[in-house]
């Protein structure tokens, strides 16, 4: 078993080295049968030429010996220079043997043998010739007696070839050792061969996924997972066990999301500080602006009251920014809290509209809002926040004298809720930004914010159950509508 310790690097060398390994074996293998067997198909067709140019010479000796005993009998000159034209074929035939034989040497020697005995043959014939030619001439008894002892030894000589030559090719065939079985038993052992190398790669293949899947996979599987848990503010996963890559990046992943955590606290600490140490005076001085604006404290010069008011405005402006911060916290950590109840929208419409009416006549913006008897399940509160800022932007980013409308229509079990203004528009690749935090459009304008009031009417809306959305166009306007569920 590859041990867990191993880095990935080592057990991919592993899973690299093993199927190749194994394909060498396999290959080896396969590759020393096959040389068997076509050493086997050489050495059979080796024999095989072996015997049937033995075969041919036999049957050379054999018409040598017929075309012999015919000339003797007819004395046709035919028989004879048939006879010659073997004898003199023969050395050729017995030398192209004696190369097939090289190898072996006794079997060369009978060769030498054979020749040497035809050699004796054709003297023999020869002088036999000679005999009969000088008989034609001479009655002699002698010589007549000389001339059957020719032919006597002259049919000795043949018939030793002839059985010299059988002996042979009798050696020849038993030397063969052709056994049909062992093709047959050769073939068998390489389709063996190859079914198992198919199977054994198949098991090995099947054996290194699984292990990759047990060492390498499901822990990737738990780093995929901690990154969710990390995501959705879970406890992640145990610590991964070995020392090898993987391990060495949860450890540090864990190291990285208990940083989160320890800065998620300091942040929380730090909201805690601005909430309670912050805002608290900032109200108290708000309190105190207003009775200065309101002259509860005496009367105070134009060019007070100015400055009076600028401030008043400043802190409104940071005691906002502080809520939206809180809320962005809340929004975070899952607390932003919606306490949902039947109410009806004319009346948060009607309070709406009281909160940013001092603003609209401020940039000299005319509000229209419909009226309706819709009634929707909605924390009254936070839907509020949410028209309220919505009316805030559409009257900040209208031209003067112009009209910010304010339409309610039933769509199935939901109402919408539309902010219509007359600006100039917002471009097509900011209209999915502008929900998410610290996003504005543009700041040429000098009209800028902090960037958290959509996005939390978006957590807001969501936390309704319902959709927050845009419709926008260049230099005609634009129009934010929410949709949430009808009481």
């Amino acid at each position: 078993m590859i041990k867990r310790g191993l880095k990935l690097s080592d057990k991919a060398l592993i899973l690299v080295i093993i199927p190749l390994a194994f394909q060498f074996l396999f290959v080896g293998t396969l590759v020393l049968l096959l040389r068997n067997a076509e050493y086997e198909t050489r050495r059979e067709s080796h024999h095989k030429a072996i015997v049937t140019e033995s075969y041919s010479i036999l049957n050379a000796y054999v018409n040598q010996a017929m075309s012999l005993y015919f000339y003797w009998i007819t004395k046709q000159e035919a028989f004879k220079e048939h006879y010659e034209e073997v004898v003199e074929s023969m050395p050729v035939q017995i030398n192209s043997l004696k190369i097939l034989l090289r190898d072996k040497p006794q079997q060369t020697e009978a060769l030498d043998r054979i020749l040497r005995i035809g050699n004796q043959t054709a003297t023999i014939l020869d002088r036999a010739d000679t005999l009969v030619e000088e008989s034609k001439q001479s009655r002699s008894p002698a010589l007549k007696s000389e001339l059957n002892a020719s032919i006597a030894e002259l049919e000795n000589c043949t018939v030793r070839i002839l059985r010299e030559m059988r002996q042979f090719v009798r050696d020849q065939e038993s030397g063969r050792n052709h056994d049909p079985r062992l093709e047959e038993q050769s073939r068998w052992w390489i389709l063996l061969c190859l079914f198992l190398g198919l199977a054994i790669n198949v098991i090995i293949a099947i054996s290194l996924a699984v292990y990759f899947n047990r060492g390498t996979t499901r822990r990737l599987y738990t780093m995929v997972e901690n990154t969710r848990h990390l995501a959705e503010g879970e406890p992640l996963e145990k610590p991964i066990s070995g020392n090898d890559e993987i391990a060495q990046l949860d450890s540090t992943f864990h190291e990285m999301a208990d940083a989160l955590e320890q800065a998620r606290q300091y942040r929380q600490e730090l909201i805690s500080i601005v909430s309670h140490e912050l805002r608290t005076p900032l109200t108290s001085v708000k309190a105190t602006m207003t009775r200065l604006s309101m002259d509860h404290l005496g009367p105070l010069p134009e060019q007070a009251k100015t400055a009076v008011s600028k401030a008043e405005n400043n802190i409104d402006r940071l005691i906002k920014l502080i809520n939206d911060l809180l809320d962005i916290e809340r929004m975070e950590s899952g607390k932003l809290d919606i306490y949902q109840r039947p109410v009806a929208l004319s009346s948060i419409l009607g309070k709406s509209m009281d909160a940013v009416l001092p603003f609209a006549e401020k940039n000299q913006i005319d509000l229209d809002i419909a009226a309706t008897n819709l009634s929707a399940s909605a924390d009254e509160d936070r839907l509020i926040q949410v028209i309220v800022n919505l009316l805030s932007n559409a009257i900040k980013f209208s031209p003067p004298e112009s009209t910010v409308r304010i339409t309610v229509e039933p769509m199935g079990n939901q109402a919408e809720i539309a902010v219509i203004d007359q600006g100039k528009g917002i471009p097509d690749e900011f209209k999915d930004k502008i929900f998410q935090r610290y996003a504005q459009v543009s700041k040429e304008d000098g009209k800028k914010g902090t960037g958290l009031g959509l996005p939390i009417c978006k957590a807001i809306i969501e936390g309704h159950g319902g959709t927050i959305g845009v419709k926008s166009e260049l230099g005609a306007g634009s129009t934010f509508w929410i949709r949430i569920p009808l009481a």
